[in-house]
């Protein structure tokens, strides 16, 4: 099961439907949900991961006539309501974000997601279910229309994203496991004709087709990189056998003594050795790309048996504080920390003791006497002289208390000032401090983590690259033996190769010929065989077409038939033990009590103490005929 981590909800409470307006303006708006799914596979500890945020389509229908106008109506009113498209854009913000390569990283170990053909899938329309209504009740409809739907909307879907190879996803959808194929499908039209006939008689039926789950889509992505990677392997696996061949040719120095080519007896053992050999050179040759893309895909699973989320998540606090600490020693290299705490303590202040400003008296309101009033006019002057004369003393007093609190405030400015580049000072030697131990404590966390992987794959090391380190060492030894026997130029060397040496130990084996060369030795059969296409020569072919040389080609299918049915339990043993160690979490230890991985190394076991003991019979057999 992969790792779902939900990461936004659209809305805060779940949508239902609703209708809106009456008679033929009347619509039926209904919500469902639309889920954005990101999955990813982490290329470091193989975690797969599904970000997963929560929101809503909307869907209307409309009696009467439908126009632009009343669709505009219908997406207003939803937006007004729900704020639909508000949350919308709020969603695929969010994903924009998460999938910057700050963010964009394994919850388990930290590492970058990655984004390429086979390790990241994205889809709006992710659903573990998708329903659709047809309203017919004929199977074979259901099963045309199913087929349909497969095909036409859900291959689309997966081949899109990231430059898919078309060819492998086709041959990967044509596996009953992602698709049913039906051979008969009816086109669009014809398909839409038979819903139209379905709804005519009154035939009514829910149809619901099942996509792809997403633990479904993860083992597809899977299967992905397997179809695209093992022919780049098997390509790697024939250059590694081409080049060993050529280098280990050029230090062979086997010196035989002449063979009698009548020595019938001899040439059979001698072929029956050589069929082995080169049986067990193309079975491990056919083994090893299997071997080495599980070797791959299992290197990053290495990091997921023990949860280390703890101890990253540890890290990453400690980065976040550390972070604050160097801003704190940014803004006190540029001034800006002292002007900040001199801002808060003057407010602190104010709020508290601090010398109230002196309010400047108001000016007084002078009388004027009226044009014709003579006998008031002395009066009037005498009192606004009066008023000027009390405020003139107002005035007077207040320029001192002004000049007062102006002092006062500047004495406590210039406190706060020192006060606050004192604190400025003790907060940036904090911060340096706290920044030097936060990095020791980093380094520390770091070097513990890191010690903890290095012990869990000590631990686990031996799963797959000791077997990789066997096989290799053992196809080094088929080719060594393959190369002692050819040394002694029995066989021609345009015939040296597994179908040729089947094909003349059959002729022998059976009296067809009790020679290679001669008239009617196992040379010209075989020619003459191939010329009238009743034996294949190539190996490619031979492997296409086991059925086809089963009757002319007996000794040939029956080693290569026996070979499959080997490799075929071997891998399917081998990949139960992928599969159980994938959902092994805690202790590694556990890696010793699994079942699966016990099966598939004694069976591993069982394969290469096979081949060894055909080696040393062979060897063996040559020492023998030596002396």
């Amino acid at each position: 099961m992969a790792e779902r981590i939900e990461r936004f909800k659209g809305f805060t409470k779940e949508m239902h439907g609703t209708k809106w307006g009456m008679g033929e303006e009347e619509c039926n708006v209904t919500f469902e949900r639309c889920d954005p799914v990101i999955l990813a596979v982490c290329p470091n500890c193989g975690r797969e991961i599904v970000a997963h945020w929560v929101c809503y389509e909307n869907k209307y229908t409309m009696s009467g006539r439908i126009n632009n106008e009343r669709r505009e109506k219908v997406e207003k009113y939803i937006e007004s309501k729900y704020s639909y498209y508000t949350m919308v854009g709020k969603v695929v913000s969010e994903i924009m974000e998460y999938r910057k390569k700050k963010n964009f990283c394994c919850e388990w170990c930290s590492a970058e997601l990655v984004e390429k053909p086979g390790y990241y899938y994205e889809n709006n329309y992710v659903h573990d279910f998708i329903f659709h209504t047809y309203l017919i009740k004929d199977d074979n409809i259901c099963n045309e229309c199913r087929q349909y739907y497969d095909i036409h909307y859900w291959r689309q879907n997966i081949k899109e994203p990231f430059g898919m190879k078309e060819e492998v996803i086709k041959k990967l959808l044509d596996d009953k496991r992602y698709t049913n194929q039906y051979t008969d499908l009816p086109d669009d039209d014809e398909r839409y004709k038979k819903v139209e006939e379905a709804k005519c008689r009154g035939e009514i039926i829910n149809i619901s087709w099942q996509k792809m789950s997403i633990d479904s889509i993860f083992t597809f992505l899977h299967d992905y990189r397997e179809e695209t990677r093992l022919p780049e392997l098997a390509a790697e696996v024939d250059q590694w056998i081409s080049s060993k061949s050529e280098e280990l040719r050029k230090t062979e120095a086997v010196q035989m003594a002449a063979i009698d080519e009548a020595n019938t007896d001899f040439l059979k053992q001698y072929l029956y050795h050589l069929i082995q050999i080169e049986t067990d050179i193309c079975s491990l040759s056919k083994r090893m790309p299997g071997l080495y893309f599980v070797q791959e895909e299992n290197a990053r699973t290495k990091e997921q048996l023990i949860d280390l989320r703890d101890d990253i998540r540890q890290i990453k606090e400690k980065h976040t504080k550390l972070e604050k600490e160097e801003n704190i020693i940014g803004k006190g290299e540029s001034d800006e920390l002292w002007k900040s705490n001199y801002e808060r303590i003057l407010n602190e202040k104010k709020a508290g003791d601090y010398p109230e400003k002196p309010q400047e008296p108001d000016y007084p309101q002078l009388e004027k006497a009226g044009l014709f009033d003579i006998f008031h006019k002395k009066k009037i002057e005498e009192e606004n002289a009066a008023k000027l004369r009390e405020y003139n003393v107002k005035h007077d007093a207040w320029k001192k208390e002004e000049t007062r609190y102006e002092l006062a405030v500047a004495k406590i400015e210039q406190n706060v000032t020192e006060e606050a580049k004192r604190e400025a000072e003790q907060q940036i030697s904090d911060a340096e401090n706290g920044k030097k131990k936060l990095q020791e404590e980093i380094a520390s966390l770091s070097e513990e983590l890191e010690e903890k992987r290095k012990a869990q794959r000590q631990e686990i090391q031996n799963t797959w690259d000791v077997e990789v380190q066997e096989a290799e060492n053992t196809l080094k030894k088929c080719i060594e033996a393959k190369l002692t026997y050819e040394s002694c130029n029995v066989v021609f060397p345009k015939y040296r190769n597994l179908i040729a040496y089947a094909s003349f130990y059959e002729y022998l084996e059976s009296g067809r010929c009790d020679s290679l060369s001669g008239v009617n030795g196992a040379y010209n059969l075989y020619e003459a065989e191939l010329k009238q296409n009743t034996v294949i020569a190539q190996l490619s072919k031979v492997l296409e077409s086991m059925e086809d040389i089963k009757t002319n080609q007996y000794v040939a299918y029956s080693q290569l038939h026996e070979m499959n049915k080997n490799l075929h339990e071997l891998n399917t043993s081998m990949h139960k033990a992928v599969e159980s160690l994938g959902q092994i979490q805690g202790a590694a230890k556990k890696i010793a009590e699994n079942s699966e991985l016990t099966a598939y190394n004694t069976a591993a076991t069982a394969y290469y103490t096979k081949i060894n003991t055909q080696l040393t019979n062979a060897l063996g057999y040559m020492v023998a005929f030596k002396s």
